[in-house]
């Protein structure tokens, strides 16, 4: 089971192979333990609200270090941004932070389904099939956050596979 440590806002409710949080007004996050560096991770997330995502890499301080995936429901997009790039409060997206972004809808439930894929600092994300390809030397030996702004957010069917070094 995965142990999320809520770092700002609202409380997360930890589930067996998941998350969620109800963040109606202000930005939330969680941290997970530390990841190896290489793994696989799978996970289903819904997203109700404004903006949420998934942060690869990440560390307590929750900005400056690894990539996060803010996934934008209403304009049906998931922007790719470095921490390196992000202010010390991530829900605030800037324009021209984004580094690379890609036009998703989320499936007939809802959800979108994430594959995450980390060696090093290579790192490929599927999004509902859809592939980006990033590479992040920030992001090396960090940990797996969940974030939501204005809204709420719900990781499901999260797995980790880790891989031979």
């Amino acid at each position: 089971p995965f142990v999320f440590q809520s770092l700002q806002g609202e409380q997360w409710i930890v589930r067996e192979q998941g998350a969620v949080v109800t963040s109606p007004e202000r930005f939330s996050c969680a941290l997970t333990h530390k990841l190896p560096s290489c793994y696989l991770a799978e996970m289903t997330v819904k997203l109700n609200g404004h903006e949420g995502g998934i942060a690869i890499g990440a560390d307590e301080a929750f900005y400056g270090k690894g990539i996060f995936l803010h996934i934008e429901p209403r304009h049906g997009r998931v922007n790719v941004i470095s921490g390196l790039r992000d202010r010390p409060y991530v829900g605030y997206c800037l324009p021209f932070g984004v580094e690379q972004e890609c036009f998703v809808q989320p499936d007939e439930q809802g959800a979108y389904r994430l594959q995450i894929l980390q060696s090093g600092e290579l790192i490929s994300v599927y999004i509902n099939g859809q592939a980006l390809s990033l590479r992040a030397a920030n992001a090396k030996d960090g940990s797996l956050g969940l974030f939501a702004y204005a809204g709420s957010l719900e990781v499901s069917d999260l797995k980790v596979f880790c891989c031979k070094e």
